[in-house]
């Protein structure tokens, strides 16, 4: 028997009718601007084609569970331009198509602002395509246009305030206070919600730049105290260059000094000369007299000896005649004139010899007179300052000595403390390096559990080992085998880091010691290659680990997380590379393990251990510090069993990035060593500067006293040289007049008497004989007379000359004596020239610039001023300068380049301070006026809210009330629910742990509830907030929703409930739509009449 088949067209009823009226003028005047007016889908989840005709006031949308209630939300939310993560349902718009269908849409009809026309958005949406095409007023339109009108409206869809879809309920109370002040801000006045967000801007750049500032004068202090230090250097290297340059210069003069002592030496040699020059002069000037007079005296002697021959010639013959007769006349006469000629030879030499005696009496009285203005010369003071010179100097060397082996000491002091920063310096880059090879240096102790660790027996060489392998892998992955980089990847203790330490800690209990230092392959091929090299041909035993290219994933997603009490999966607090995090995953199943940094509550463990449906969701799972691993026996009851394992916070391998925290741990011990072994150092340093200085003040004093008694020798010596000078001179002057009393001092005075008596004797013969042989002698007489007198003469200038010649002999022996002198100071002079290497150093002299000539003389003009123009005065300041110099062996040419940085700095950050300062005030002006006009309008809000609080709380509770809180810092304000549900209770925040589900759930409707006047949003929506409230709370909110959202001059408000309770407070202005749908209705195809239900919202 066949059955016949009645086909129904459905789109007959669902398609506009005649019979279908338009909406009264007056009941539409009573919309506000934004509010939805109709609502109409086609092919939308579980219709094929639904309109909804919408009350201004309340609309309330019941209906059993499942049967499409939620599905006007969603047709809300994505006809007027909202996403599918604001319903926290689907993920891709395709997937609210109905079943068997390509496309769906959605079509909205929204009173206009101004008298304009309603405004009528559609949307259709396409199963494979994730795009949507839209319209206005049944104009083709971009999404972003859509939005901007919609947005004019004031429709908010991100607003928990405004659009509360079921699965947001839970979101909502969630909400922070920071969160639903923003939130309560947006939905009630945005202007507020403006300068709001304006604030938290304004205070995050106040608070940047209050701590930017902060930083420039903390570094302006810092470098105005490093300036000091800084100057400081950069004087002791000024000091060391000019005392460099000094030194130079001295060993420069060193030549000059050397001439000087030689022209010193060679003048002295000079001065001697000349004196005995003067000496021989006067001698010789002395015999020129002599000579003179003898050559006078000689001549005259000759004209005498002639006129004395010719006239005995002519008187011969007269001679003859009366030789006899008057023999005795002229015997007398002979004797006579023998007589009378001694007697004038003795006068005449006499008094010549006494005037040249007088002359030199006179000299050497002179020459005495200038010896006794001399000052004496003391030559046991001498000696006595030559000892104590020697022993200054003897001083001068030991004090150096001990200063350069203080400095050398110093020298060593330096380089220990360069040695010890350099060290200090290399480990700070260490922990600023994020390479984080260095895990894998040395033997560390990992002594914590791992679960898939089967080795734990293994000693700490075999750990060491295989850590140097996979360090020598490693290298030869990064240095020699470039061509494998994407395809080989470093161990994951160098590549994975965590979000925050204690992740790193849950990351190190999970994974074996052997995976944490495993090299990660792509696939099998690229570990077959590079396994080739470095172990079979390298001999590099490291472990490894491949892709086995599985899709792995969790089972429950983040929201069913967070119901379990979980923040999240392990996998999504890892950072790294994919195919790393991928192979953690194969290997210890990270994408399985869920975690929380809180404890859970026995409630939430017990419900993981005993699930309802008694199958436990997870096999791992962290809770606080603890990992608890949950297995199941084999046999038996097959019962669950618990193992708690606590995760330690040492030796962790695992960081949030960087070095491993076992490696910073000995960074930081090692650095604080070395800041000790420095401080050890720079105090010993400064204990042995302070010993320099004392050492080098000792020796300025012993230098002081060294140089002063070097010039009270100097001038002793003076002293003697001059003395001795004139104390030749007088002795020579001395030697003159002894010869000439040696000659005065033959007495003559007895042969002049005895002369005088024979004279007279001889007068007395004379006279008789002359009487007697007067007429015969009287011619002979008379040239006997002649001839004697000339005899006379002759005797008389033949003993002159002999007197002088005798006297002249003593001349020319002195003379040959100074003669020699003179030619043994030439000599002397010339072997100066040739031993003291004269040529040298004026041929070094000459290789000089003639601006070093120049500063050369002026500075050798100065010390010859001085007396200090000697080769020992010059060397002694050449030590001294040496010395000097050697106390800024640490000074820096660097350290002026540094003076001249730090200062642009200094100057560049006093520049900019102010103007940062200036900055800030202006912040802070800005801040403060937008503070006055914003901080009272939100007070008011919350005042307002608060109040209506207040009036409907307790009719669920004993008290409640809404405050703004403030904060330091904008972002920090927040909004608190406080309410207390019984008498005796205290008013407290609403959170999580404080209050029941039930009691939150009644708090955050009565705060929606409260929000109703106020909120500028044009239309709200509210899906299933009863969720978790007893029947009688249940109905007080309800009447409470209910006569608020029917006020005039409110918001338009959706509430959508599966209407479980019966007994609810209903009013005239709200609207009841139901939704029919699901395998009990009947079926139309037996009767055509009930295509009819629902119509009541639809016909009139």
């Amino acid at each position: 028997m066949s059955v016949a088949t009645q086909v129904m067209d459905l789109n007959s009823f669902a398609q506009p009718s005649d019979k279908r009226r338009k909406l009264e003028v007056t009941e539409l005047e009573k919309f506000a601007a934004g509010a939805i007016i109709k609502v109409r889908v086609k092919n939308f989840m579980t219709y094929v084609t639904t309109e909804f005709n919408l009350s201004p006031y309340l609309n309330m949308i019941i209906g059993p569970n499942g049967t499409g209630k939620s599905t006007f939300v969603s047709a809300i939310c994505l006809g007027l331009g909202g996403t599918p993560t604001l319903l926290g349902r689907q993920k891709v718009v395709g997937e609210f198509i109905k079943n068997g269908e390509e496309s769906a849409v959605v079509e909205i009809t929204l009173k206009n602002k101004d008298g304009l026309p309603n405004l009528v958005v559609q949307r259709e949406m396409y199963k494979n395509n994730d795009k949507s095409d839209w319209a206005i007023n049944g104009k083709p339109a971009s999404e972003r246009k859509v939005r901007a009108q919609l947005a004019g409206l004031s429709v908010q869809l991100d607003n928990l305030c405004q659009f509360l879809p079921q699965e947001k309920v839970a979101d909502f109370a969630k909400l922070t206070p920071e969160k639903l002040l923003v939130e309560t801000q947006r939905a009630i006045d945005t202007s507020s919600l403006e300068k709001h967000e304006k604030l938290i801007e304004l205070d995050s750049e106040r608070i940047k730049l209050t701590s930017a500032l902060a930083d420039q004068e903390r570094l302006l202090a810092k470098l105005e105290s490093k300036r000091e230090e800084h100057e400081e250097n950069a004087k002791k290297y000024q000091q060391y260059e000019e005392k460099k340059a000094d030194l130079e210069t001295h060993e420069k003069l060193l030549p000059w000094a050397h001439l000087n002592d030689y022209k010193s030496r060679v003048d002295s040699l000079k001065q001697e000369k000349d004196d005995i020059q003067r000496r021989l002069d006067d001698l010789n000037n002395s015999p020129l007299a002599i000579d003179s007079t003898v050559e006078r005296l000689q001549s005259e002697l000759d004209g005498l000896l002639n006129t004395h021959r010719d006239m005995k010639a002519e008187n011969k013959a007269n001679m003859k005649s009366v030789e006899v007769s008057k023999e005795t006349l002229r015997k007398l006469k002979d004797q006579k004139i023998k007589l009378e000629a001694s007697m004038k030879g003795f006068a005449s030499g006499r008094r010549e010899m006494e005037a040249s005696l007088n002359k030199l009496l006179t000299a050497k009285e002179d020459i005495e007179n200038n010896l006794q203005s001399l000052p004496e010369y003391d030559e046991a003071a001498a000696k006595e300052l030559e000892k104590i010179i020697d022993d200054l100097y003897y001083q001068k060397g030991v004090v150096g000595s001990k200063i350069k082996e203080k400095q050398s000491s110093l020298g060593q002091f330096d380089f220990n403390i360069k040695r010890l920063e350099s060290e200090l310096e290399s480990l700070k880059k260490e922990l600023r390096n994020e390479d984080r090879i260095s895990v894998l240096d040395g033997p560390r102790n990992n002594s914590h559990n791992r679960n898939h660790n089967n080795n734990n027996n293994n000693s700490n060489d075999n750990r060491a080992f295989v850590r140097n392998n996979a360090r020598s892998c490693v290298m030869e992955l990064r240095t020699n085998l470039k061509e494998f980089k994407g395809r080989i990847f470093e161990p994951p203790v160098m590549t994975v880091t965590t979000t925050e330490e204690v992740y790193a800690r849950y990351l190190d209990k999970i994974v074996d010691s052997m995976t944490q230092l495993s090299m990660t392959a792509i696939d099998r091929k690229s570990h077959a290659e590079f396994t080739k090299i470095v172990v079979d041909e390298k001999r590099f035993n490291a472990p490894f680990r491949y892709l086995s290219g599985k899709n792995l994933k969790g089972a429950f997603s983040r929201e069913e997380l967070n119901r379990f009490g979980f923040e999240c999966y392990l996998e999504d607090v890892l950072r790294g590379p994919e195919p790393v995090i991928q192979m953690l995953r194969e290997q210890n199943y990270i994408f399985d393990i869920p975690i929380s940094k809180k404890p859970l509550t026995s409630q939430q463990i017990d419900r993981l251990i005993n699930p309802p449906n008694g199958r436990v969701p997870f096999k791992k799972f962290f809770s606080g510090d603890e990992l608890i691993t949950i297995t199941t026996s084999r046999y038996g009851s097959r019962q669950n069993i618990i193992r708690s394992e606590a995760v330690s916070n040492r030796n962790i391998m695992f960081s949030t990035g960087g070095l491993s925290n076992e490696r910073k741990a000995e960074i930081n011990a090692r650095m604080k060593e070395i800041e000790r072994s420095k401080a050890e150092r720079v105090e010993g340093k400064a204990a042995v500067i302070e010993a320099v200085d004392k050492l080098k003040y000792e020796y300025s004093q012993i230098d002081t006293e060294f140089n002063r008694k070097s010039r009270e020798k100097k001038d002793l010596l003076k002293i003697r040289k001059e003395r001795s000078s004139v104390e030749t001179r007088l002795e020579t002057t001395k030697k003159a007049i002894k010869n000439v009393e040696t000659q005065l001092a033959k007495d003559n005075t007895a042969e002049i008497l005895k002369c005088q008596l024979k004279l007279k004797r001889v007068a007395e013969q004379s006279a008789a004989a002359v009487v007697a042989v007067a007429e015969t002698m009287a011619k002979y007489n008379s040239d006997a007379k002649e001839i004697s007198l000339l005899g006379v003469k002759n005797f008389v200038i033949k003993q002159k000359i002999a007197a002088f010649n005798h006297l002249n002999q003593g001349v020319q022996q002195q003379r040959l004596q100074l003669e020699e002198q003179i030619l043994d100071i030439k000599r002397r002079i010339k072997e100066m020239r040739v031993e003291s290497g004269i040529a040298e150093w004026q041929k070094q002299i000459k290789s000089y610039t003639d601006d070093e000539k120049e500063i050369l003389i002026d500075i050798a003009t100065s010390y010859t001023n001085e007396g200090k123009m000697t080769v020992m005065d010059i060397e002694t300041i050449i030590s001294s300068l040496r010395a000097e110099l050697g106390f800024f062996s640490n000074a820096s040419k660097s350290s002026i380049k540094d003076l001249k940085e730090l200062k642009d700095k200094i100057d560049g950050l006093r520049e900019e301070i102010p103007i940062q300062q200036q900055k800030l005030k202006e912040l802070k002006h800005e801040m403060k006026t937008i503070q006055e006009d914003w901080e009272p309008r939100l007070q008011d809000i919350i005042d307002q809210i608060s109040s209506k609080f207040q009036e409907i709380f307790p009719t669920v509770g004993s008290a409640g009330e809404v405050q703004l809180v403030r904060s330091e810092k904008f972002e920090d304000w927040r909004l608190e629910i406080l309410v207390a549900f019984r008498e005796e209770s205290e008013l407290k925040a609403l959170d999580s742990h404080t209050q029941s589900g039930g009691e939150r759930a009644v708090s955050t409707v009565y705060f929606m509830i409260s929000l109703q006047n106020l909120t500028n949003s044009p239309f709200r929506v509210v899906d299933e907030i009863n969720q978790g409230m007893d029947a009688r709370n249940e109905r007080i909110v309800h009447e409470n929703m209910v006569k608020v959202a029917c006020q005039e001059n409110t918001s338009q408000y959706f509430l959508i409930t599966p209407k479980l309770l019966t007994d609810l407070y209903y009013h005239p202005r709200m609207r009841i739509h139901c939704i029919l749908a699901g395998p009990w209705i009947p079926n139309p195809s037996s009767n055509a009449n009930y295509l009819s239900l629902g119509t009541t919202s639809t016909y009139v």
